[in-house]
């Protein structure tokens, strides 16, 4: 899954990171690669424990909401991937017909959130049935 990351600085050096996608889930590192690096660590962490507690993964929301937060203002933003989904068990293959109109329509909203269609659409789903 693809993560938005919040990353504030006092020197410029050194970062501390907010993932808005995960309540609760903050980093920190000594220079910006670190920073990254540690919230790919956390991110993990955190959804491995989501997972245990059985808890769903809240749907990630567009970079733009999330830069209108006032709390994250100022920050440098940046997009990290993490392989979260082993915690969801195996996947599992499909194969679904729909209207080619709506498929184009599916894939167009699925990258302008960077995720793959599979993504999009398991996303989706659990909003779906109020799983989020």
């Amino acid at each position: 899954m693809r993560f938005a990351l919040a990353l504030h600085t006092d020197d410029g050096v050194a970062y501390g990171v907010t993932v808005p996608d995960l309540a609760g889930c903050f980093s920190a590192g000594e220079s910006l690669d670190a920073a990254i690096e540690a919230a790919r660590e956390a991110i993990d962490a955190h959804v491995e424990l989501l997972m245990e507690e059985g808890t769903d993964i809240p749907s990630t929301r567009p970079l733009a909401e999330h830069q209108a937060n006032p709390d994250l203002a100022g920050a440098v933003w940046a997009f990290v991937d993490v392989p979260v989904e082993r915690y969801f068990g195996p996947a599992e293959k499909i194969n679904i017909t729909v209207p080619r109109r709506l498929l184009r329509s599916i894939d167009a909203h699925a990258k302008a959130r960077h995720l793959s269609r599979s993504a999009f659409l398991a996303q989706a789903a659990r909003e779906a049935m109020g799983r989020g």
